[in-house]
């Protein structure tokens, strides 16, 4: 009996650890636009457990627009700072599998969207990738989705280890502009950061570029130490007051945001949610 007993004990731990030696990996990713009559944003959650075990939590919003006095935007991230157990790894495991993930069917991609989801799962000898744009609607969408939230609240990723440095608070959309040179911002980003700022560069866009230089050479020569990223304008602005022009002088009226910003994180800034873009003589 003794004997029986320990061949049934070799044979379970055998089994747990063979689930988990086959490397399962979740990756969980949800875009969703929220808007009300003062507020556009986009709100991103990432959440995964990595093939070597361990998990991570992303989270950024990210503000189109806004008119309230004051805004704030969250965003953080808890990624491979910590790894999942195997126990930990084959309970997730088990919840997706009884919950059927397998069974799901990725959506048809409309023309316009508010949601976006994207879910990569590979479980013991499987794998699959959907696609949904919509909000979960359906039972087994809806437990997966808890099912994915509930374990990142376990693994204790999903919140912020210091809220205080992961809040951006900004300046409303129709809140006064102040007038000062693009260099004096570059000088010192620190004291315009989250403040709306009415600045005059040269501006040249392209395709993963768009910056705003204090003049033709730095923007000719891509120093980015002497430009800002240049951004989209903000959903309350009056589009009468965006008249853009390529390479071109411009006066630019937004959100100044301390960087690294832009693509790939190049320039040491960014003007955001633009409220006025208009030609101007090329200043003396």
């Amino acid at each position: 009996m003794r004997k029986f007993i320990a061949v049934l004990i070799v044979f379970f731990a055998f089994a747990s650890v063979s689930l988990a030696a086959k490397n399962p990996f979740v990756s969980y990713d949800v875009t969703e636009t929220k808007r009300s009559f003062s507020d556009h944003r986009e709100c991103i959650t990432q959440i995964f457990l990595a093939a070597d075990g361990y998990v991570g939590y992303r989270y950024r919003e990210d503000v189109h627009g806004s008119i309230t006095p004051t805004v704030q935007s969250l965003a953080f991230s808890n990624e491979y700072r910590r790894k999942a157990t195997i126990k930990e790894q084959n309970e997730l495991v088990r919840e997706l599998l009884e919950a059927n993930v397998f069974g799901l069917v990725s959506e048809t991609k409309p023309a316009k969207w508010n949601y976006y989801s994207h879910l990569d799962v590979r479980l013991n000898d499987r794998d699959a990738t959907f696609f949904f744009y919509s909000p979960p609607q359906s039972s087994s969408r809806k437990t997966i989705h808890e099912i994915m939230a509930n374990f990142a609240k376990r693994m204790k990723v999903d919140v912020p280890t210091d809220k205080a440095k992961a809040i951006t608070t900004t300046e409303g959309d129709q809140q006064p502009a102040r007038q000062v040179q693009l260099a004096e911002v570059l000088t010192h980003p620190e004291k315009y950061h989250g403040k709306r700022i009415s600045v005059v560069g040269y501006y040249h866009g392209e395709f993963e570029g768009n910056s705003l230089s204090v003049d033709e050479h730095a923007s000719r020569s891509n120093d980015y130490k002497r430009s800002v990223w240049r951004s989209e304008p903000s959903t309350f602005a009056y589009k009468a007051a965006i008249k853009d022009k390529n390479n071109s002088w411009l006066r630019v009226e937004g959100v100044f945001l301390r960087g690294p910003g832009g693509h790939l994180s190049l320039w040491p800034g960014e003007i955001v949610r633009l409220t006025r873009v208009e030609p101007v003589p090329k200043p003396r």
